[in-house]
């Protein structure tokens, strides 16, 4: 239960300051959205999806490190220029991370 109202309370707190203060990309605030139905469902079901929590909690985490790679692509238009093909595996790889 601890696990999940931490992170329920971080990911609330982040959803409206990605959208408000920092302008987040949509696969970002996508990003914040599952992890708040994932953290929500473990914390208040007790239909045993907190046995596999940690799991998901790690798998949405998981996404974040090419979704950051990704957001510096787009702050540095001259990089996607320059690694074209770079820049299509960290999408792709993301997206698979993401829907995975």
């Amino acid at each position: 239960y601890l696990l999940s109202a931490m992170q329920l309370g971080y990911q609330l707190w982040a959803l409206p300051m990605g959208l408000l203060c920092v302008q987040e990309p949509t696969e970002m605030i996508m990003h914040h959205l599952a992890v708040v139905l994932s953290s929500t469902l473990s914390g208040f079901s007790y239909l045993g999806f907190r046995y596999f929590s940690v799991y998901f909690y790690g798998l949405m985490e998981l996404s974040s490190i090419p979704l950051a790679v990704m957001n510096a692509f787009k702050d540095n238009p001259e990089w996607i220029q320059t690694h074209p093909l770079l820049y299509l595996l960290t999408r792709a790889a993301f997206s698979f991370s993401f829907l995975y």
